[in-house]
């Protein structure tokens, strides 16, 4: 609230009232930058885990396990240990086949 002080606002005044105007402002240019660096936290990586098993439910130990990018020439390969699972760490988050 503006206060008058021979007819004029005081100085202290309008100072008070400018920075309780410009804090919203202030908080809506934060949460904008906030939002925008969202997308750079994406993660462009994931880790693939998997087990091989016969049609019995068993693991496989020792089976090739190939995954290939359905776009590019990219491929990665393991093998499964002895409980059947494998595991594909650094895949690139894209479409594979």
């Amino acid at each position: 609230m503006l206060t008058k002080h021979s007819g004029r606002p005081s100085a202290t005044t309008l100072e008070e009232a400018s920075v309780l105007l410009m804090r919203p402002l202030y908080f809506l240019v934060a949460v904008l930058l906030l939002a925008a660096s969202i997308p750079a936290l994406a993660t462009v990586f994931a880790t693939v885990h998997g087990v091989v098993h016969d049609p019995q439910h068993r693991p496989i130990a020792g089976a090739e396990v190939t995954l290939q990018a359905a776009d590019s020439a990219f491929v990665l390969h393991a093998a499964t240990g002895s409980n059947g699972e494998f595991e594909l760490p650094q895949t690139p988050s894209a479409s594979t086949a």
